[in-house]
Protein backbone atom coordinates (compact mmCIF):
# COMPACT_ATOMS: atom_id res chain seq x y z
CA UNK A 1 0.00 0.00 0.00
CA UNK A 2 1.24 3.04 -0.86
CA UNK A 3 0.20 7.21 -0.08
CA UNK A 4 -0.99 8.85 -3.16
CA UNK A 5 -2.04 12.23 -2.36
CA UNK A 6 -1.87 13.78 1.53
CA UNK A 7 -3.75 16.99 1.71
CA UNK A 8 -3.02 17.94 5.05
CA UNK A 9 -0.26 16.13 7.37
CA UNK A 10 -1.63 16.15 10.94
CA UNK A 11 1.12 13.53 12.30
CA UNK A 12 4.83 13.86 13.16
CA UNK A 13 5.70 10.97 10.90
CA UNK A 14 3.20 10.41 7.39
CA UNK A 15 3.80 8.66 4.55
CA UNK A 16 5.28 9.70 1.70
CA UNK A 17 4.15 8.88 -2.43
CA UNK A 18 6.97 7.16 -4.28
CA UNK A 19 7.47 9.47 -7.58
CA UNK A 20 8.99 6.58 -9.49
CA UNK A 21 6.25 3.94 -8.76
CA UNK A 22 3.25 6.53 -9.19
CA UNK A 23 4.94 8.45 -12.14
CA UNK A 24 4.63 4.55 -14.26
CA UNK A 25 1.73 3.62 -13.32
CA UNK A 26 -0.02 6.81 -14.00
CA UNK A 27 1.96 8.24 -17.07
CA UNK A 28 2.50 11.04 -15.58
CA UNK A 29 5.04 14.18 -14.36
CA UNK A 30 5.16 13.82 -10.89
CA UNK A 31 6.82 17.45 -10.88
CA UNK A 32 3.35 18.62 -11.48
CA UNK A 33 1.88 16.91 -8.34
CA UNK A 34 5.01 18.23 -6.21
CA UNK A 35 3.66 21.47 -7.33
CA UNK A 36 0.30 21.21 -6.62
CA UNK A 37 1.65 19.62 -2.68
CA UNK A 38 3.76 22.82 -2.67
CA UNK A 39 0.96 25.14 -3.03
CA UNK A 40 -0.87 26.77 0.03
CA UNK A 41 -4.28 25.53 -0.22
CA UNK A 42 -7.49 27.09 2.15
CA UNK A 43 -9.90 23.93 1.15
CA UNK A 44 -8.66 20.24 0.43
CA UNK A 45 -10.97 20.46 -2.82
CA UNK A 46 -8.86 22.67 -4.51
CA UNK A 47 -5.72 20.95 -4.10
CA UNK A 48 -7.81 17.59 -4.85
CA UNK A 49 -9.69 18.56 -7.77
CA UNK A 50 -5.94 19.88 -9.22
CA UNK A 51 -4.79 16.17 -8.70
CA UNK A 52 -7.31 14.59 -10.82
CA UNK A 53 -6.70 16.96 -13.88
CA UNK A 54 -3.41 15.54 -13.68
CA UNK A 55 -4.38 12.08 -13.56
CA UNK A 56 -7.22 12.36 -16.26
CA UNK A 57 -10.14 12.70 -13.39
CA UNK A 58 -12.41 14.97 -13.48
CA UNK A 59 -14.09 13.66 -9.99
CA UNK A 60 -12.54 11.70 -7.79
CA UNK A 61 -14.06 8.88 -5.32
CA UNK A 62 -11.82 8.55 -2.23
CA UNK A 63 -12.73 5.36 0.27
CA UNK A 64 -11.25 5.15 3.82
CA UNK A 65 -10.77 1.89 5.00
CA UNK A 66 -13.37 -0.92 4.78
CA UNK A 67 -12.60 -2.33 7.94
CA UNK A 68 -14.08 1.02 9.90
CA UNK A 69 -17.44 1.03 10.90
CA UNK A 70 -17.61 4.73 9.99
CA UNK A 71 -16.18 4.79 6.65
CA UNK A 72 -17.23 7.16 4.22
CA UNK A 73 -16.98 7.65 0.31
CA UNK A 74 -15.55 11.02 -0.38
CA UNK A 75 -16.44 12.59 -3.63
CA UNK A 76 -14.05 15.86 -4.72
CA UNK A 77 -15.22 18.18 -7.24
CA UNK A 78 -14.17 21.64 -7.84
CA UNK A 79 -17.03 23.76 -6.40
CA UNK A 80 -18.17 26.67 -7.44
CA UNK A 81 -18.91 28.14 -4.67
CA UNK A 82 -16.39 27.32 -1.42
CA UNK A 83 -18.25 26.31 1.76
CA UNK A 84 -17.41 28.51 4.29
CA UNK A 85 -17.32 27.74 8.02
CA UNK A 86 -16.77 29.67 10.93
CA UNK A 87 -13.24 29.87 11.40
CA UNK A 88 -12.43 30.92 7.79
CA UNK A 89 -15.12 33.86 8.21
CA UNK A 90 -13.50 35.28 11.24
CA UNK A 91 -10.44 34.63 9.87
CA UNK A 92 -11.27 37.19 6.89
CA UNK A 93 -13.06 39.33 9.70
CA UNK A 94 -9.46 40.02 11.40
CA UNK A 95 -8.13 40.94 8.87
CA UNK A 96 -10.66 43.17 7.34
CA UNK A 97 -11.96 44.37 10.44
CA UNK A 98 -9.46 43.65 13.56
CA UNK A 99 -6.02 44.22 12.22
CA UNK A 100 -6.79 47.15 10.93
CA UNK A 101 -8.09 48.33 14.28
CA UNK A 102 -4.50 46.88 15.71
CA UNK A 103 -5.04 42.88 16.69
CA UNK A 104 -2.61 40.49 16.45
CA UNK A 105 -3.56 36.72 15.77
CA UNK A 106 -2.61 34.60 19.40
CA UNK A 107 -1.89 31.04 19.49
CA UNK A 108 -4.85 30.59 21.36
CA UNK A 109 -7.94 29.55 18.38
CA UNK A 110 -9.79 32.64 17.38
CA UNK A 111 -8.42 34.83 20.07
CA UNK A 112 -7.32 38.16 19.38
CA UNK A 113 -4.91 40.50 20.98
CA UNK A 114 -3.84 44.13 21.33
CA UNK A 115 -1.15 45.60 22.79
CA UNK A 116 -1.62 49.33 24.00
CA UNK A 117 0.96 50.49 26.67
CA UNK A 118 -0.22 48.81 30.03
CA UNK A 119 -3.09 48.06 28.21
CA UNK A 120 -4.11 44.59 26.82
CA UNK A 121 -7.14 43.84 24.68
CA UNK A 122 -8.60 40.23 23.85
CA UNK A 123 -11.70 39.35 21.64
CA UNK A 124 -12.28 35.83 21.50
CA UNK A 125 -14.65 33.82 18.85
CA UNK A 126 -16.05 30.94 20.33
CA UNK A 127 -19.01 28.39 18.51
CA UNK A 128 -21.06 26.15 19.91
CA UNK A 129 -24.66 23.95 19.68
CA UNK A 130 -27.26 26.80 20.13
CA UNK A 131 -29.07 26.37 24.04
CA UNK A 132 -32.60 25.10 24.06
CA UNK A 133 -33.21 27.90 26.02
CA UNK A 134 -31.76 30.72 23.39
CA UNK A 135 -34.80 32.27 21.27
CA UNK A 136 -35.03 31.58 17.52
CA UNK A 137 -38.07 30.13 16.05
CA UNK A 138 -36.20 28.36 13.04
CA UNK A 139 -35.18 25.41 14.80
CA UNK A 140 -32.39 25.16 11.60
CA UNK A 141 -29.87 27.89 13.47
CA UNK A 142 -28.39 25.35 15.85
CA UNK A 143 -25.12 26.87 16.13
CA UNK A 144 -24.48 29.85 18.17
CA UNK A 145 -21.40 32.16 18.22
CA UNK A 146 -20.43 33.71 21.20
CA UNK A 147 -18.23 36.84 21.40
CA UNK A 148 -16.21 36.95 24.32
CA UNK A 149 -14.34 39.64 25.33
CA UNK A 150 -11.72 41.59 28.79
CA UNK A 151 -9.28 44.15 28.72
CA UNK A 152 -6.03 43.59 31.63
CA UNK A 153 -2.87 45.18 31.94
CA UNK A 154 0.73 43.93 31.80
CA UNK A 155 0.82 43.68 35.36
CA UNK A 156 -2.10 40.62 36.29
CA UNK A 157 0.10 37.55 38.00
CA UNK A 158 -1.69 35.10 35.76
CA UNK A 159 -1.68 36.85 32.44
CA UNK A 160 -1.92 33.72 31.06
CA UNK A 161 -5.35 32.46 32.19
CA UNK A 162 -7.23 34.72 29.92
CA UNK A 163 -5.17 33.00 26.81
CA UNK A 164 -6.85 29.24 27.37
CA UNK A 165 -8.60 27.40 24.61
CA UNK A 166 -11.61 26.20 26.81
CA UNK A 167 -15.00 27.60 26.17
CA UNK A 168 -16.80 29.44 28.77
CA UNK A 169 -14.35 29.92 30.99
CA UNK A 170 -15.74 32.88 32.95
CA UNK A 171 -12.45 35.06 32.39
CA UNK A 172 -13.76 37.04 29.59
CA UNK A 173 -17.35 38.39 29.56
CA UNK A 174 -19.44 36.43 26.63
CA UNK A 175 -22.47 37.88 24.66
CA UNK A 176 -25.31 37.04 26.94
CA UNK A 177 -23.86 38.51 30.15
CA UNK A 178 -22.90 41.45 28.67
CA UNK A 179 -25.74 42.25 26.14
CA UNK A 180 -27.94 42.27 29.07
CA UNK A 181 -25.98 44.88 30.90
CA UNK A 182 -25.93 47.15 27.04
CA UNK A 183 -30.16 46.48 27.60
CA UNK A 184 -30.21 47.41 31.16
CA UNK A 185 -28.03 50.47 31.22
CA UNK A 186 -28.63 52.13 27.47
CA UNK A 187 -32.65 51.42 27.92
CA UNK A 188 -32.33 49.16 24.30
CA UNK A 189 -34.39 46.04 22.94
CA UNK A 190 -31.79 45.13 20.49
CA UNK A 191 -31.41 41.09 20.45
CA UNK A 192 -28.02 39.55 20.39
CA UNK A 193 -27.54 36.53 19.20
CA UNK A 194 -25.55 35.56 16.67
CA UNK A 195 -26.92 32.11 14.97
CA UNK A 196 -26.65 29.64 11.75
CA UNK A 197 -27.65 26.53 10.31
CA UNK A 198 -24.00 24.50 10.10
CA UNK A 199 -25.27 23.72 6.06
CA UNK A 200 -26.43 26.97 5.42
CA UNK A 201 -23.27 29.35 4.70
CA UNK A 202 -25.80 32.52 4.10
CA UNK A 203 -27.34 32.36 7.35
CA UNK A 204 -23.40 32.26 8.79
CA UNK A 205 -22.80 35.09 6.72
CA UNK A 206 -25.35 36.62 8.48
CA UNK A 207 -24.79 35.66 11.88
CA UNK A 208 -20.67 37.04 11.15
CA UNK A 209 -21.85 40.31 10.12
CA UNK A 210 -24.18 41.01 13.12
CA UNK A 211 -21.51 40.13 15.84
CA UNK A 212 -18.82 42.35 13.68
CA UNK A 213 -21.02 45.03 13.41
CA UNK A 214 -21.55 44.34 17.77
CA UNK A 215 -18.16 43.95 18.36
CA UNK A 216 -17.57 47.41 16.53
CA UNK A 217 -20.50 49.54 18.25
CA UNK A 218 -20.64 47.82 21.63
CA UNK A 219 -16.92 45.97 22.42
CA UNK A 220 -14.41 48.38 20.92
CA UNK A 221 -16.00 51.71 22.47
CA UNK A 222 -15.24 50.14 25.68
CA UNK A 223 -11.44 49.36 24.72
CA UNK A 224 -11.29 52.69 23.35
CA UNK A 225 -12.15 53.93 27.08
CA UNK A 226 -9.50 52.50 28.77
CA UNK A 227 -5.60 54.20 27.98
CA UNK A 228 -3.92 53.83 31.00
CA UNK A 229 -4.35 52.14 34.87
CA UNK A 230 -6.50 54.78 35.89
CA UNK A 231 -9.36 53.82 33.15
CA UNK A 232 -9.24 50.52 33.40
CA UNK A 233 -9.83 50.75 37.02
CA UNK A 234 -12.78 52.57 36.57
CA UNK A 235 -14.30 50.11 33.92
CA UNK A 236 -13.40 46.92 35.08
CA UNK A 237 -16.66 46.44 36.29
CA UNK A 238 -17.86 46.21 33.03
CA UNK A 239 -16.45 42.74 32.32
CA UNK A 240 -16.74 41.56 35.90
CA UNK A 241 -12.40 41.71 36.33
CA UNK A 242 -11.66 38.72 37.79
CA UNK A 243 -8.00 39.13 38.90
CA UNK A 244 -6.26 41.09 41.61
CA UNK A 245 -6.52 44.77 41.26
CA UNK A 246 -4.95 45.82 44.27
CA UNK A 247 -1.32 46.38 43.05
CA UNK A 248 -2.96 48.91 40.45
CA UNK A 249 -3.65 51.33 43.00
CA UNK A 250 -0.23 51.65 44.07
CA UNK A 251 0.74 52.78 41.01
CA UNK A 252 -1.92 55.74 40.82
CA UNK A 253 -0.55 59.17 41.44
CA UNK A 254 -3.52 59.69 43.95
CA UNK A 255 -5.20 56.73 45.59
CA UNK A 256 -7.62 58.63 47.67
CA UNK A 257 -9.04 61.01 45.50
CA UNK A 258 -9.41 58.26 42.85
CA UNK A 259 -11.11 55.79 45.01
CA UNK A 260 -13.63 58.47 46.26
CA UNK A 261 -14.22 59.26 42.80
CA UNK A 262 -15.08 55.52 41.91
CA UNK A 263 -17.26 55.20 44.87
CA UNK A 264 -19.82 58.30 43.94
CA UNK A 265 -20.14 56.88 40.51
CA UNK A 266 -20.39 52.76 42.13
CA UNK A 267 -23.62 54.61 43.98
CA UNK A 268 -24.52 56.33 41.05
CA UNK A 269 -25.04 53.00 38.98
CA UNK A 270 -26.20 51.60 41.99
CA UNK A 271 -29.39 53.59 42.21
CA UNK A 272 -30.09 52.48 38.11
CA UNK A 273 -29.26 49.26 38.76
CA UNK A 274 -32.50 46.66 39.08
CA UNK A 275 -29.80 44.13 41.22
CA UNK A 276 -27.66 46.22 43.42
CA UNK A 277 -30.08 48.41 44.39
CA UNK A 278 -31.80 45.74 46.29
CA UNK A 279 -28.71 44.94 48.25
CA UNK A 280 -29.28 45.43 51.90
CA UNK A 281 -26.76 48.16 53.02
CA UNK A 282 -24.90 48.48 50.25
CA UNK A 283 -23.75 51.87 50.78
CA UNK A 284 -22.44 50.72 54.59
CA UNK A 285 -20.53 47.71 52.92
CA UNK A 286 -19.11 49.58 50.53
CA UNK A 287 -17.54 52.12 52.99
CA UNK A 288 -16.07 49.39 54.83
CA UNK A 289 -14.30 47.41 51.78
CA UNK A 290 -13.24 50.93 50.97
CA UNK A 291 -11.59 51.81 54.48
CA UNK A 292 -9.72 48.18 54.27
CA UNK A 293 -8.53 48.97 50.84
CA UNK A 294 -7.23 52.36 51.38
CA UNK A 295 -5.58 51.12 54.73
CA UNK A 296 -3.82 48.87 53.06
CA UNK A 297 -2.64 50.95 49.95
CA UNK A 298 -1.58 52.77 53.04
CA UNK A 299 0.50 50.41 54.68
CA UNK A 300 2.66 49.95 51.32
CA UNK A 301 3.04 53.13 50.51
CA UNK A 302 3.94 54.29 54.25
CA UNK A 303 6.26 51.44 54.52
CA UNK A 304 9.21 52.75 52.14
CA UNK A 305 11.18 49.48 51.86
CA UNK A 306 7.82 47.64 51.34
CA UNK A 307 7.13 49.93 48.61
CA UNK A 308 10.09 49.89 46.98
CA UNK A 309 9.49 45.67 46.62
CA UNK A 310 6.39 45.90 45.58
CA UNK A 311 7.11 48.39 42.54
CA UNK A 312 10.24 45.57 41.88
CA UNK A 313 7.48 42.99 41.60
CA UNK A 314 5.28 44.60 39.56
CA UNK A 315 8.10 45.84 37.08
CA UNK A 316 9.61 41.71 37.19
CA UNK A 317 5.56 40.48 36.04
CA UNK A 318 5.66 43.35 33.40
CA UNK A 319 8.54 42.12 31.85
CA UNK A 320 7.64 38.50 32.51
CA UNK A 321 4.30 39.29 30.58
CA UNK A 322 5.48 41.14 27.69
CA UNK A 323 8.09 37.92 27.12
CA UNK A 324 4.50 35.68 27.27
CA UNK A 325 2.85 37.59 25.07
CA UNK A 326 5.49 38.08 22.68
CA UNK A 327 5.43 34.22 22.56
CA UNK A 328 1.82 34.14 21.62
CA UNK A 329 1.69 35.90 18.79
CA UNK A 330 1.46 34.15 15.56
CA UNK A 331 4.20 35.74 12.69
CA UNK A 332 2.51 35.40 9.75
CA UNK A 333 5.68 36.85 8.14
Amino acid sequence: ADTMFLGEPYFDEYPEPSPLKWQTLLNIDWAKVEEIQSKDHTFADEALSEFGEVIGCENMLLEFDGADDDAVRLYFKKASEKKVTYKTAYNKVFTEVLEPLGFVKTKTPLLYMRSRGDIIDLIKIEEERKDAFLSGEDTKLNRHIDVCFVASTLYESSLERFFTSEKKSGLLVGTRKYSARIRREKGIKEKFEFVYDKEDSETLKTAVKQSVDYILKYVIPVFDEIIDIKTFLKNTYIFSYSGDLFPLYILLDDPHEFILQENEEYFQRAENDPILSRIPNLHDEAEKSTKELEDKIKAVIDDRNRYNDFLDKLSETKIKNLEYLKNQVINNE
